[in-house]
């Protein structure tokens, strides 16, 4: 036998053996049934795709309940027009996707949606209506809510084309396609399109917070009396606002602001009905040239059916302390001009000067994009004989055209009123005039201001006003949020969210670093020095839960230290994941690039000593110690790290998420949890980690894909693991090159893949 041969030979046993090791200490994650008849962690990028799967087919458990309240709802007309909220009832349902590599069952919730009567139809082969689906389990392109529409309420493929051209340019968007669906037996050509929630807000790279949307209680549920001008906006994700006192002042200072422009929108002397950009987006000149920038696309798409403040939909950005619209419902048309208002007095704003900015950089951006991708892009979810190429170009063409046209407009505008724009009014004008409008048509209802001071406390202390004057009241946190979420609609009580009665910030400050020519943002109280000959920035706490936010700025060759006496905090208990500027880190970094950069804490109470946030670049080393709960959380990042080393960490050492990460080496020791914990769809990589007295070493989950050369620990209870966590994931996926886990365990799931491809020998 020669040489070689025998080599092959060892090699065989010595792979046998290390798999025999594993399987032996291999512990299984029964997270959920298997819903799919596949590994999802080996296809994740196929089904984060929304082009990848073929049909959708949607059997009602409850078939001829389904049918009566379907048939009731054609019978049964408010007006000739409106869909009753008693019709839209929730249904249990079987929710079949169907892949080229298998197909996935689903249990969900299903109900009628839309407000008019063209969301639903009868036709010779059976009843078609637009739907609105929860999923209870699993997930369709990490979407777990999403509508099946009637194609026709959204103008078709032009909807398709909107959305595209939107998410290319930045812009937020609900992900839309064409579909064949089957529902209860009966075949149709649908519209699928991701509702803008939790799920949609992390594919766009944001964090979860306040949503809103435009209250139409006031335009449906009241129609007969015609109040539609009383309308203001209302929250949408209620349950996300209920986690603590700190996303309830995140959500009250956000709903105050927008309560304004509605107010102002709606009371404006000149009858602009636009809402303001510049009070929505406040001082931050990425989110208003954004913001102007949406409303020029979407007016030159034809759509501006989608800018009624009845329709609209927004996001309020705490880490930039604005607003940033969602697009929703534009019926758009591009073969309309950008303006086609049935009220000429909106055109004052839009044809305003501060506009031409946004329009000039429009034309520049869409003459920038890749024609050929683009249209390779829309037909692969269009699914459709109507969405050919010569159609796709020619929405591109008018698009263009329109932008052309409405530069034009502008520059040719001499009318001095049409170049102000929007008139700025006090916001005490602002609510004065609204509530004469309000108790001159309701004189039973009442506006509630709050005082945001008194969050946390046992009762939240408010004012509440009616016709006659306006009385000192408590309530409780819970029946605030209700009173956010929906506009009571007794006509012997009506209650409205007015406002904010003190709504003064004086929690933070500023300090100038003038070699960087920008603003540290931190908490009162606490303290920003620099050495500009070393160039450190060193960041001193005064409190335990004490943050600074250095953001939107490039940085090279500097040091950041943070500073901390508390060593041991008091009431942990109390402690939220998020303060009311949603920030999770003591040392906070958003949109920053990184080169050649030092960072090092010690101590402090957050629940990430260090926080880097959607940022890029090169860093040479961070070194955390002794952090409260995480030691370093990166979230939707692209970043290089050289050298991580962290020591004691209640939780993770080093978390994760949304993001592409390579570091070169990690030394980890004493996380409470993982040492390094990788998820929500990252892609990571590192040439050495070595960790030790951790409960676990290496996790990958939630479509994460995690690839490390060696690893090596030393009282590490799991070695690896490996899982789906949250629901609009799918399985994660860890290789190890080289392993030196003393103790070998592994843990994972069905969905998940683990792989080591080689022991090394003690």
């Amino acid at each position: 036998m020669s040489l070689l041969q025998l080599l092959k030979i060892n090699l065989t046993l010595c792979f046998l053996f290390i798999t025999n090791i594993n399987s032996v200490n291999a512990q299984s994650i029964n997270n959920s049934d298997n819903k799919c008849n596949f590994i999802t962690g080996k296809y994740s990028d196929e089904l984060s795709d929304l082009k990848s799967f073929q049909s959708i087919n949607v059997k009602i458990n409850n078939y001829k309940n389904w049918v009566e309240n379907s048939l009731a709802i054609l019978t049964s007309r408010l007006g000739d027009s409106y869909i009753e909220k008693k019709y839209k009832k929730k249904f249990a349902a079987k929710i079949t996707v169907n892949y080229l590599f298998g197909t996935c069952v689903y249990n969900a919730e299903v109900r009628q949606t839309g407000d008019i009567i063209d969301h639903i139809d009868y036709k010779r082969e059976g009843i078609l209506q637009s739907l609105s689906i929860k999923l209870i389990d699993g997930n369709i392109a990490n979407i777990v809510g999403f509508k099946l529409l009637i194609k026709d309420t959204r103008n078709s493929e032009s909807e398709i084309l909107a959305t595209l051209l939107l998410s290319k340019l930045g812009f937020l968007a609900p992900r839309t396609r064409m579909v064949d669906a089957n529902i209860n037996g009966n075949k149709h050509t649908m519209l699928f399109q991701e509702n803008p929630v939790k799920e949609f807000l992390e594919k766009n790279l944001r964090r979860e917070g306040p949503m809103f949307e435009g209250d139409e209680t006031f335009v449906y549920e009241l129609l007969p009396l015609k109040l539609s001008n009383l309308s203001l906006a209302r929250l949408e994700n209620k349950k996300w606002v209920g986690l603590g006192n700190n996303a309830l002042k995140m959500a009250l200072k956000a709903y105050s602001t927008l309560q304004y422009s509605y107010m102002e929108s709606r009371g404006d002397i000149n009858s602009n009905h636009a809402l303001n950009i510049d009070m929505l987006t406040k001082d931050n000149n990425n989110l208003r040239r954004n913001f102007y920038e949406f409303e020029a696309l979407v007016l030159s798409m034809g759509g501006s059916h989608g800018l009624g403040i009845n329709n609209r939909k927004f996001y309020w950005n705490a880490l930039l302390n604005g607003f940033e619209p969602i697009y929703y419902d534009g019926m758009i048309n591009s073969e309309l001009l950008p303006i086609s208002f049935a009220l000429d007095n909106d055109n004052l704003f839009y044809y305003s000067k501060k506009f031409l900015p946004a329009v000039k950089n429009l034309i520049f951006r869409v003459n920038q994009l890749n024609e050929n991708t683009f249209v390779d892009s829309a037909l692969s979810l269009c699914n459709s004989q109507d969405c050919s190429k010569n159609k796709i170009k020619t929405f591109l063409h008018n698009v263009k055209a329109n932008l052309l046209y409405y530069q034009n407009k502008i520059q040719d505008n001499k009318n001095s009123i049409l170049s102000t724009g929007k008139t700025n009014y006090k916001i005490n004008y602002i609510v004065d005039s609204y509530e004469n409008d309000l108790f001159s048509l309701l004189p039973k209802s009442n506006l509630y201001f709050i005082d945001i001071n008194s969050v946390g406390k046992s009762n939240i202390l408010s004012y509440k006003c009616n016709k006659i004057d306006c009385i000192e009241v408590n309530i409780k946190a819970e029946k605030l949020i209700s009173l956010m979420k929906n506009t009571a609609i007794d006509l012997e009580n009506i209650s409205i969210f007015g406002g904010l009665y003190n709504d003064n910030d004086n929690n933070t400050e500023s300090t100038y670093i003038d070699f960087l020519d920008t603003d540290i943002k931190h908490s009162l109280g606490s303290r920003i020095s620099y050495d500009q000959k070393n160039r450190i920035i060193k960041f001193k706490q005064s409190k335990y839960n004490d943050w600074a936010l250095l953001s939107n700025v490039k940085i090279n060759n500097i040091s950041f230290e943070m500073i901390s006496d508390y060593k041991k905090i008091i009431n942990e208990e109390k402690i939220e994941r998020f303060n009311e500027y949603g920030l999770t880190g003591c040392l906070n970094f958003l949109q920053v690039d990184f080169v050649d950069t030092k960072i090092k804490t010690s101590g402090g109470g957050c629940e990430d000593s260090v926080n880097i946030i959607d940022s890029t670049g090169n860093i040479e080393e961070i070194n955390v110690d002794n952090a409260f709960s995480d030691a370093l959380d990166i979230d939707f990042s692209d970043l290089k790290v050289k050298k991580i080393l962290v020591t004691k960490a209640k939780n993770d050492c080093l978390d994760l998420s949304f993001g592409k990460y390579f570091v070169n080496e990690a030394f980890l020791k004493e996380c409470g949890d993982k040492g390094v914990s990788i998820g929500e769809t990252s892609e990571f990589q590192a040439l050495k980690i070595i960790a030790s007295d951790t409960n676990i070493g290496i996790s990958s989950k939630d479509s994460s894909l995690s690839k490390i050369d060696y690893f090596s620990g030393n009282n590490v209870n799991i070695c690896y693991e490996s899982y789906q966590k949250k629901q609009e994931f799918f399985g994660g996926q860890l290789y190890i090159t080289k392993d030196n886990c003393i103790f070998e365990t592994i843990s994972k799931d069905n969905n998940s893949i683990i792989i080591i491809e080689e022991k090394e020998s003690n």
